[in-house]
């Protein structure tokens, strides 16, 4: 079997005892052959996210933030695309200039670090949170938008006024 690099998530949970090596090389086989994510095949061994939240927080010397404290109205998605939303489950918190935090369940995804550096041409300050956390709330805040824009759009269009001539109607 060919060892891949272990994941720096995955390194930190191994170092924090909350897995054994043994456990960490069966669950990152596992996220491979079944194509998930190792934080979802980990979350699904049982581990809580609260654990490695804290864990990953404490290692990667990230501050864990609760997001109950955060309002879904004040997020800046509309600086990001949904799809990149959707596949780094991170969420951006605040901007402050050319500043962006965004809450991420794995500090060690540089891709989706960069993804958000290079959507908003920001640089990119990380908090940690838990995923489940972080998916609920992105959902809650994606569709309060959707809704936001349906009613904008509805409104636009009801103040509309159309001028009809009757003789080019052919009345």
């Amino acid at each position: 079997m060919n060892k891949s690099p272990v994941n720096g998530l995955l390194m930190a949970l191994i170092n924090a005892n909350v897995l054994s090596a043994q456990q960490g090389a069966d669950l990152q086989e596992k996220a491979r052959t079944e194509k998930q994510s190792l934080l979802e095949t980990i979350l699904a061994s049982g581990v809580s996210a609260r654990q490695v939240a804290s864990v990953a927080a404490e290692r990667f010397g990230l501050p864990l933030v609760d997001l109950t404290a955060f309002d879904t109205s004040d997020l800046p998605l509309d600086q990001i695309p949904k799809k990149i939303l959707r596949a780094s489950n991170a969420l951006p918190l605040y901007k402050r200039g050319q500043r962006l935090t965004v809450a991420i369940s794995d500090p060690s995804d540089i891709n989706a670090i960069d993804g958000f550096r290079f959507s908003t041409n920001s640089s990119i300050e990380t908090v940690v949170a838990e995923a489940p956390k972080i998916t609920q709330m992105l959902e809650e805040a994606l569709e309060r938008q959707e809704d936001l824009n349906e009613d904008e759009l509805d409104e636009d269009l009801s103040n509309l006024d159309f001028d009809v001539d009757e003789d080019a109607s052919g009345g």
